[in-house]
């Protein structure tokens, strides 16, 4: 049984409660944070918490962490029954190859980065080609550290799959660059990516991407 109806049906039901307990316990959101800050929201529950605890909690909508150098992706979810998560928050201090620990397909929402994510300049068209792959709705780079670079690197990227996985590639801004994709089965993918200049709204031009 899916993780959300079995989440559900334990709110309805102690005899479903009690009969799935070897499942651990299922939450709707679980929202970890590094021990390395004090949590800022009573919603947090620190990264050695959710380690040592002697039975699996598993979210079955969103998983939210808070990155710090103390927390392993792989160790977050060795502590989960399985990844049925459909939205994917991160935030804090990591890298791009943390996040696509948490990655899996059935991510149907949303996944949203925030705060500082080191992505090399020579990693950045295998990450885009991993998103790529995934054929995620909505991807969110709200980070600080993106902006232009980025949506040159994924247009570049995902131009570069245009016959093979990809129709068609564009590049817009509204607020956000956003960068579309319409997939060869007709699914559209929007990345969108932080605007580190406001003066760009007046500016930007599709022109200005470089391929």
């Amino acid at each position: 049984m899916p993780m959300t109806s079995l989440f559900f049906l334990r709110q309805e039901s102690n005899t479903v409660k009690s009969m799935s307990r070897f499942r651990g316990k299922i939450v709707y959101v679980l929202s970890i944070v590094t021990d390395t800050v004090e949590p800022w929201d009573d919603r947090y529950e620190s990264y050695s918490n959710v380690i040592q605890r002697p039975y699996n909690i598993t979210p079955c909508h969103l998983l939210e962490v808070h990155m710090g150098p103390d927390i392993c992706p792989k160790a977050v979810l060795s502590k989960m029954n399985e990844q049925s998560y459909t939205r994917l928050d991160v935030g804090g201090d990591y890298d791009w190859k943390q996040v696509v620990s948490f990655l899996h397909t059935g991510i149907s929402n949303c996944v949203r980065l925030y705060d500082d994510m080191d992505l090399p300049e020579t990693d950045m068209e295998e990450f885009f080609k991993i998103l790529a792959s995934y054929k995620f709705k909505e991807f969110w780079l709200l980070n600080e550290d993106g902006g232009k670079p980025w949506v040159d690197a994924a247009f570049k990227t995902w131009s570069s799959l245009i016959g093979t996985v990809f129709k068609t590639v564009e590049v817009s801004l509204h607020f956000y660059y956003l960068v579309t994709a319409v997939t060869k089965e007709d699914t559209t993918l929007i990345l969108y990516v932080k605007c580190d200049d406001l003066n760009d709204l007046e500016e930007f031009n599709d022109d200005d991407v470089e391929e």
